[in-house]
């Protein structure tokens, strides 16, 4: 279990890493054993913003909960089948288990590096370090998880380069960033979603192509203009200059908040 000195201890409960989500939940799905899985097994498959404002508090209370990182790993019991190219799969295989956790310690590190201070490779490295405890909670083997930060960015290369494609899920999730008004959230009333939906679309396609590595990018034929670059590079500015501004329990969801109090309490 993580202790609460840890960095990934302090950072996983920020509110920023919503600015992560469209990226992560395309690099979760550029995985064929993961898209599978959503098409074959998940009633939210065509509610692309109810599935991820669902899974996030979730895997963030996972971090300092240990019963609900064994919950996350229930939940994946039964979902195995076969992917678009015919191969087995299984959620829990730990090559499955392994690459989708890669992408939350992706999230984790990245969220950070770009929203609040470019991080030291010595961070990175504890960050990682972290993120391996995080796994271990989850009661899945590790055989094939990266030990150390240098062989965790060697695996992370050739995963976002050969083991992630344009499955149909992410394919389906870059279409919703690109025409959000075909989307509609199933409370949202139509009005409200038509004034919305073009704000919200243009930010989260911008957030996903600034956030994933340009290899999955060319994945899904996301573009990633000069222009596109600088309005996230004011975006980004924006957030770093503004957040340190904001009183501690403001940073940090209700849920992450809880769960760290919980810790806290335990151990005083």
């Amino acid at each position: 279990m993580l202790e609460p000195d840890s960095l990934l201890w302090r950072d996983a409960g920020d509110w920023r890493i919503y600015l992560m989500a469209p990226g992560t939940a395309l690099l979760q799905n550029m995985l064929p054993g993961v898209s599978a899985g959503i098409e074959q097994h998940s009633v939210a498959f065509r509610e692309p913003w109810a599935r991820i404002m669902r899974s996030i508090p979730q895997i963030q209370q996972s971090v300092f909960d240990p019963d609900m990182a064994r919950r996350i790993r229930d939940y994946h019991r039964d979902i195995k089948g076969l992917d678009a190219h015919g191969r087995r799969y299984h959620a829990l295989s730990p090559e499955l288990y392994t690459a989708a956790h890669a992408v939350f310690t992706y999230t984790a590190i990245t969220v950070i590096d770009l929203f609040d201070h470019e991080l030291t490779d010595a961070e990175k490295a504890a960050y990682y370090a972290d993120c391996v405890t995080w796994y271990r909670g989850y009661g899945v083997s590790d055989h094939l998880m990266p030990r150390t930060w240098p062989e965790f960015q060697e695996y992370w290369a050739t995963l976002t380069t050969d083991g992630m494609e344009n499955t149909a899920v992410a394919a389906f999730l870059a279409d919703a960033y690109a025409h959000p008004m075909t989307y509609k959230p199933p409370r949202m009333p139509g009005p409200a979603w038509r004034v919305l939906s073009p704000v919200i679309g243009s930010h989260v396609r911008l957030l996903a192509a600034a956030t994933i590595p340009a290899a999955c990018r060319a994945h899904v034929g996301l573009r990633f203009t000069k222009a596109d670059r600088a309005r996230f590079v004011a975006l980004a500015a924006t957030v770093r200059a503004v957040w340190p501004r904001l009183p501690e329990r403001a940073r940090i969801t209700p849920r992450a908040w809880q769960a760290k109090q919980a810790v806290l309490r335990s151990r005083s």
